[in-house]
């Protein structure tokens, strides 16, 4: 029996591209050989590349996701799914594999995307009677207002932007 093929996709368009690739890279040399024929996909804005244990480079395809080099195309079993940020916790990604129909480690892409949308995930808990902690919203442009944030929220507080890490 052949080792499964599977995808390691770091990168990403967001602030957090330094991160998922050193997240991507760790889980690439630990995964078992004798179990997985291992590939390390890095996608940034303008390129998507993938990297085998031989060094051999490859184009990823943002049609089918499948691995191509010269004349050779390989199909992933499935996807590891380590980017931070966009398109990979927003769940835009998970939504093309889910079309393709290839297996991945990530949620799906409805609550990714939900999840990945704060102020979209609150609403939505509190609808469900979930508890969740006093928060205070704003918009890009709106006035802070500190007095009347620390009125709801009070100390200690941290801030969290809506679509993005802390």
């Amino acid at each position: 029996m052949s080792a499964k093929k599977v995808g390691i996709v770091c990168g990403g368009f967001s602030s957090e591209f330094e991160i998922s690739i050193q997240s991507g890279k760790t889980i690439f040399l630990n995964l078992d050989r004798k179990l997985w024929e291992v590939y390390l996909i890095t996608i940034d804005a303008s390129n998507w590349t993938a990297v085998d244990d031989h060094d051999n480079r490859f184009r990823v395809s943002k049609g089918d996701f499948s691995l191509n080099r010269e004349n050779k195309q390989i199909k992933l079993d499935v996807i590891f799914n380590a980017v931070h940020g966009a398109p990979g916790e927003n769940g835009q990604l998970a939504a093309l594999w889910e079309l393709l129909q290839i297996p991945f480690t990530s949620c799906d892409s409805y609550n990714a995307a939900l999840t990945f949308n704060k102020r979209d995930c609150l609403s939505v808990l509190r609808d469900c009677k979930v508890p969740t902690a006093k928060h205070f919203s704003l918009d890009k442009g709106d006035a802070v207002d500190l007095n009347k944030i620390l009125d709801v929220v009070g100390l200690p507080c941290f801030v969290k932007a809506n679509r993005a890490g802390s």
